[in-house]
C-alpha cells in the first residue's frame, strides 16, 4: 500500500511540475464546481445556500508566467427546512476577468466580475385530492428576487496530472444595481473547482 501511495504522488509530482509557458499560447477550460452561496436579497436578510456549478473560460499567455483569464460560470444551490415546507433555490450567473500568475504547476489570480444572482422563497401546505385521496402541495408563498452586482474574484490553481486541475474561487460583490434598499452589500461564492484545461493550437485542441 505505502509503494501505490509513492508512486502515486511521484507521478503527480513528475507530470505536473511545468515551468514557464510561451508567450501567445491560449487555453480552454470547462469546470464542475461545489459551491456556497450567500446573499442578501432586496429587503431580506441575508440567505446562505449550497450547491454545484459548472463554467467554461479562455486563458492567454501574455507572458511567460503571466495570462488572462475571461470566464462565465453558472451556480445554482438550495436551502431547504423541509419540516416547516419551506425552501430556497440560488442562483447565480457570473462574467469575469482575471491576471494570473503561474509558479511551477501552481496558479494564483485576481480580477472584476459582474454577477446575476437570484434567490426564490416558497412556502405550501399539503392537502389531500377530494375525489383521489391522493397528497398534493399548494403553495402559499412564491417569492422570486434577482439583482446584478459588480465585485471581485480570486482564484487558485494547482495542477495534479496533464490535463486536470483542482482549486479554489473566492468572488465577492459589493455594489448591487437598480435597488431600493443598500446598494453597497457584500455577497460572495466560495467554491472548489475541477477543471479541464485544453491547449488551442491552430484549429486543433490538444491536452496540455
Amino acid at each position: 500500500m505505502k509503494k501505490v501511495f509513492f508512486l502515486l504522488v511521484a507521478g503527480l509530482i513528475t507530470t505536473a511540475h511545468l515551468t514557464a509557458q510561451n508567450k501567445g499560447e491560449r487555453y480552454f477550460h470547462i469546470s464542475q464546481s461545489l459551491n456556497t452561496l450567500l446573499m442578501k436579497p432586496e429587503n431580506e436578510g441575508y440567505k446562505i445556500g449550497v450547491g454545484v456549478g459548472i463554467g467554461v473560460g479562455f486563458d492567454y499567455f501574455h507572458s511567460k508566467r503571466q495570462f488572462i483569464h475571461l470566464g462565465i460560470s453558472s451556480d445554482i444551490g438550495a436551502g431547504s427546512i423541509f419540516a416547516k415546507r419551506e425552501s430556497q433555490r440560488f442562483e447565480s450567473f457570473c462574467l469575469y476577468l482575471s491576471n494570473n500568475h503561474r509558479i511551477e504547476r501552481f496558479s494564483i489570480g485576481y480580477g472584476f466580475s459582474f454577477t446575476k444572482n437570484l434567490w426564490e422563497y416558497e412556502k405550501w401546505i399539503r392537502a389531500k385530492g377530494y375525489f383521489t385521496g391522493l397528497p398534493y402541495r399548494i403553495t402559499e408563498v412564491d417569492v422570486k428576487k434577482s439583482h446584478e452586482a459588480f465585485g471581485l474574484i480570486f482564484l487558485t490553481n494547482i495542477q495534479l496530472i496533464k490535463f486536470l486541475n483542482i482549486g479554489l474561487v473566492y468572488r465577492p460583490t459589493f455594489y448591487r444595481l437598480n435597488m431600493t434598499d443598500k446598494k453597497i452589500t457584500y455577497e460572495h461564492l466560495l467554491s472548489v473547482n475541477c477543471v479541464l484545461k485544453i491547449r488551442m493550437k491552430n484549429k486543433i485542441i490538444e491536452p496540455i
